[in-house]
């Protein structure tokens, strides 16, 4: 636990549900892996991982992901964010414009009139 690095741009933790997590992983363990890149920087799991840390473990289950670059690894913890916290509509807002403004940056953001019908390298792209 004590290798893994914590990026400065998280969400803030919520004590309530760090609590909660720390009375389950207490009673079931932990059912839920956090997610680290390659160089163990957290990408999922603040919450899992403080639990644990208070609850005195040295060591943590964890699932180890390979990401390009930064901005795919920010990109997993954002729709991380998105899928599974109970957010702050402002929180939730600026989650999705950072989200919008990575897939811009790395080109796989829709273009107006794309679609499932669009061509792309002489193939038709079709469900």
């Amino acid at each position: 636990i004590d290798q893994i690095s914590i990026g400065r741009n998280r969400r803030p933790l919520k004590d309530e549900k760090v609590a909660e997590l720390m009375e389950s992983i207490q009673a079931n363990g932990l059912l839920n892996p956090i997610t680290l890149d390659q160089k163990l920087n957290l990408i999922a799991g603040l919450h899992r991982l403080t639990a644990c840390k208070l609850l005195g473990f040295e060591q943590i289950e964890c699932k180890i992901i390979s990401y390009e670059d930064s901005d795919r690894a920010r990109l997993a913890e954002i729709d991380e964010n998105l899928i599974r916290s109970e957010l702050e509509a402002l929180e939730r807002a600026e989650l999705w414009l950072e989200r919008d403004r990575i897939l811009e940056q790395l080109g796989l953001r829709a273009k107006p009139g794309d679609n499932q019908y669009t061509h792309q390298g002489g193939e038709m792209i079709s469900p």
